[in-house]
């Protein structure tokens, strides 16, 4: 029997395909009831509401803040114009426009995403970009400024564009055709877009979005999936571009305009990121808004755009401005403990194999040693506890191991292979999962999908199927399922610490680091989350920071604790509780709880 969610989602498909062919009847209808002035102007309505669907892709979907989505726009427009000119207004112009932003579109974002440039300086660089093309499209004036049979025209652009001829038609196309092409382009782009957002693909980019340091962590390359994001959208604004340049037959420095600019960023904002069909409704609105106020003298035009765009991102909360939805709230209080007692040592597992091992590791931040030769050997199935003071070193110690932090000196191997070389995703890769100290979640996506994005990554899983099962044994086994489509944003702190410990079970890496697995938890969560731990220990290995005596009484098998950047003592739990310089440095002469 179908789930309440998957009723929604028949039925939003269901709604989805009636608007489809309403709109498709719609483009097949408008010509035949309007006059030729109107079938124009709603040319250039729906050519830019392709291009505000660009950018609702790449910011709203992805998180990429572009500036300059009207210089690919352009780049496109350009691209058609010159090589219809040249060799003619037929498919090939197309391709050229389409391919010309594209590839714009993927140079710029490799330099952007893999030179690390960012987020605040990604917008200000594709801003810059476009402000050089217009400047300089602007200075190209003169017969020198030729390609080929196409003159560029400086400010004056480029005039006579030819209209567009398709396969199989003998005549140009019509403004009547035109409006009829721009339209089902415009359909066939959205429900592009549309399936794209749920593929495997859509749910990365999301996950990306909402946590790119999780999504490094599960073993995603995050700048690729960044980066084809990006060409994508540069693309779609390059299709829109070419249908804009066959619109006017008429092309030129404007389109790269800080005017051009900003309204495809208030398109976005007022039609709420996240969403599809809001830029589109926002953008027809807007334009036909501003051609509206444009007969009349009484109120300035730009006075009520400003004030639409102050009230649509003051008013509206954030999270439904955004196209997530007003998600309920709803908790509810895990179960108690099911059972007590130290995690064990696994049956059958060679401990005397070693998995991980660190020699002479450490690294400086300036002339302060944060992590200073440490020779660290961890058996494979084991259990191991590292305590130590603040500023001791531990979590450091974890970010040189998941290759968040590149040691200075001492290397790192992991089962024969050297990781102090290698990036984070490449570590994941290699079977390493950390929960971190503060949870790590995708916040905006649901319980379920963030343990899908690691299920997708455990060796082994298959097909939708697998995952689905992977999914639902994980939601079982942290007692989350009745928060399984709910926004891990919403829950408390404790379930969103199980929802990390759901995201490593999920992956089910080789070696799974811990940092402070039970921090902020009461003692009922903490014994759950002992339990947990036990069930993580029955494929992996473990190494857990914590602070918290008790927990580490539950779960450890070794200890080891850091002071002052390196080992000072490893042994047994008991060992370590009554080792004198121990007690002397960390735990005090009682010991406690929390020490």
């Amino acid at each position: 029997m179908p789930t309440s969610t998957q009723k929604s989602m028949q039925t939003s498909s269901s709604i989805r395909a009636v608007a489809g062919v309403a709109a498709v009847a719609c483009a097949l209808a408008v010509p035949y009831l309007a006059d030729t002035f109107t079938v124009l102007a709603m040319t250039v309505y729906v050519v830019m509401a392709i291009l505000a669907l660009s950018l609702a892709f790449v910011w709203g979907h992805g998180g990429i803040l572009c500036f300059g989505q009207s210089a690919f726009f352009g780049l496109g427009a350009y691209g058609y114009a010159i090589a219809s000119l040249n060799l003619g207004p037929g498919v090939g112009a197309i391709v050229i426009g389409i391919g010309v932003a594209t590839l714009a579109a993927l140079l710029l974002g490799y330099f952007m995403f893999y030179g690390g440039i960012s987020d605040v300086y990604l917008g200000v660089i594709t801003l810059a970009v476009t402000l050089i093309l217009f400047n300089g499209m602007n200075s190209t004036s003169g017969d020198a400024y030729r390609i080929g049979a196409a003159p560029l025209g400086g400010f004056n652009g480029i005039p006579s564009i030819p209209a567009l001829l398709l396969p199989g038609f003998d005549e140009p196309l019509s403004p009547e055709a035109m409006f009829k092409l721009a339209a089902l382009v415009l359909v066939f782009v959205y429900f592009g877009l549309w399936l794209l957002q749920r593929s495997r693909f859509g749910r990365i980019v999301a996950a990306v979005r909402e946590n790119e340091q999780r999504a490094l962590l599960l073993g995603y390359h995050v700048n690729r999936f960044k980066l084809a994001t990006f060409a994508i959208g540069g693309g779609i604004a390059g299709l829109a571009g070419v249908l804009y340049a066959n619109w006017g037959a008429f092309v030129s420095p404007g389109v790269f305009g800080m005017s051009q600019s900003a309204q495809i960023i208030i398109w976005v904002l007022v039609g709420g990121r996240g969403t599809l069909i809001g830029p589109v409704i926002a953008c027809i609105g807007l334009q036909w808004l501003v051609a509206a106020l444009g007969t009349q003298q009484v109120v300035d035009t730009g006075l009520v755009l400003g004030a639409i765009l102050t009230l649509f991102v003051l008013a509206i909360p954030r999270h439904c401005a955004d196209g997530g939805g007003c998600l309920p709230t709803h908790r509810r209080t895990p179960h108690g403990p099911r059972h007590r007692g130290r995690v064990a040592s696994p049956e059958g597992r060679h401990m005397n194999d070693i998995l991980l091992e660190t020699r002479g590791l450490g690294v400086s931040f300036g002339g302060v040693h944060a992590v200073r030769d440490v020779n660290f050997a961890l058996a494979r199935g084991e259990v191991r506890c590292l305590i130590g003071p603040n500023g001791a070193g531990k979590s450091t110690f974890f970010r040189m191991l998941s290759g968040q932090l590149a040691p200075t000196r001492g290397e790192i191997t992991f089962d024969g292979v050297r990781l102090d070389r290698l990036d984070t995703w490449e570590v994941a890769r290699l079977g390493i999962g950390i929960k971190t100290q503060v949870p790590s979640v995708f916040e905006g996506l649901s319980v379920r999908e963030n343990l899908a994005l690691a299920a997708a990554r455990r060796p082994g899983a298959h097909g939708r199927r697998d995952i689905a099962a992977i999914v639902d044994e994980t939601l079982a086994m942290t007692e989350l399922a009745a928060f399984a489509e709910v926004a891990t944003n919403t829950l408390a702190h404790g379930h969103r610490q199980w929802v990390e410990l759901g995201i490593i079970l999920a992956s089910r890496p080789t070696l799974v680091l811990l940092d402070e697995p039970a921090a902020g938890m009461t003692f009922r969560e903490v014994r759950r989350t002992a339990e947990l731990v036990g069930a993580i220990n029955a494929h992996s290995t473990i190494v857990v920071v914590e602070h918290d005596m008790a927990f580490i009484g539950l779960i450890a098998q070794r200890v080891t604790v850091f002071n002052q950047g390196s080992i000072l003592a490893e042994g047994t739990f008991e060992e370590i509780t009554a080792h004198p310089e121990v007690r002397a440095a960390y735990l005090g002469q009682h010991g406690g709880r929390h020490a």
